[in-house]
């Protein structure tokens, strides 16, 4: 129930229990004793649990991460990455130290063309000794 519908039964309820007709102040003032009293009741708070005196702060924002598990509860491993995505790397950051001024858009095509100039064989000399 709302706390409308709560004052307007507790207003009913002292209504019928009065056999004599009550005047308007008379009403007044029993809608008034019934607001009042629900007003109380609202305003009284429930004492603090035990849980509650803390002296840590609440913890904001996501939970932490928990570690990905497979069906069988084992932690998943990350692949490791390709021969290409170590290779672009390695490049990205040798182009850096070559030209510092160039953005770091135009870094990653430039190490993936490096990569498909590369031909077969250097391919697999990079991935055998990386």
């Amino acid at each position: 129930m709302t706390n409308n519908s709560l004052v307007v039964n507790s207003f009913s309820n002292i209504i019928n229990k009065n056999t004599k007709e009550l005047s308007l102040d008379e009403m007044i003032e029993a809608l008034t004793i019934s607001y009042n009293v629900h007003q109380q009741k609202e305003n009284i708070q429930e004492p603090l649990s035990e849980d509650d005196d803390d002296d840590e702060p609440k913890k904001r924002g996501r939970p932490a991460n928990k570690p990905k598990t497979d069906k069988d509860g084992n932690l998943k491993v990350k692949r490791q990455p390709t021969a290409y995505n170590k290779f672009v790397k390695i490049q990205i950051e040798k182009l850096k130290k070559e030209n510092p001024n160039i953005s770091p858009k135009q870094l990653l095509p430039m190490a993936a063309e490096k990569w498909s100039n590369m031909s077969k064989q250097e391919k697999e000399d990079f991935k055998n000794n990386h």
